[in-house]
């Protein structure tokens, strides 16, 4: 949990590459971790979008924000909605594999989860696309995943 000091943080969203930008130039999000909300703001200070997401969905999305222009690998975004460690997260699906040769059981609810979160970040030009067997990486929504 952040504390109070680190209630609002400034994401511009810019990778190590211009295609890794997710946002226009100038713009920037603006998260507010007590109100679990993000603030789309131009480059003139505008608000352009704003959104509050239920706690489960924003811990989802503040591991991708987080991480990119990396991916966030499947044990990060389990431990973000499940609130167990991701030691504990990765125990679990390493087990899934071992028993089931896949970890769609565990998998599932996160699925669900980003599936409904992507129509709230549609709304910022964004989407969270699926790397199979790896994680979940932040996209410019309608870009391509083999930029």
């Amino acid at each position: 949990m952040k504390t109070p000091a680190e209630r609002f943080v400034r994401y511009d969203l810019k990778g190590n590459r211009p295609d890794q930008n997710l946002l226009p130039d100038g713009q920037h999000i603006i998260v507010d971790y007590a109100n679990s909300t993000l603030t789309m703001i131009s480059s003139t200070g505008e608000w352009l979008q704003n959104e509050r997401f239920t706690d489960h969905k924003f811990d989802i999305l503040m591991c991708l924000i987080e991480l990119h222009p990396a991916y966030a690998p499947h044990e990060c975004l389990l431990s973000a909605h499940t609130g167990k460690s991701v030691s504990a997260c990765r125990d679990m699906l390493v087990s899934a594999y071992n028993t089931y040769h896949n970890a769609d059981g565990v998998l599932r609810p996160l699925r669900n989860a980003i599936s409904s979160m992507r129509v709230h970040l549609a709304l910022y030009g964004l989407d969270a696309r699926n790397i199979q067997e790896t994680g979940y990486l932040l996209k410019k929504r309608g870009s391509s995943t083999n930029q």
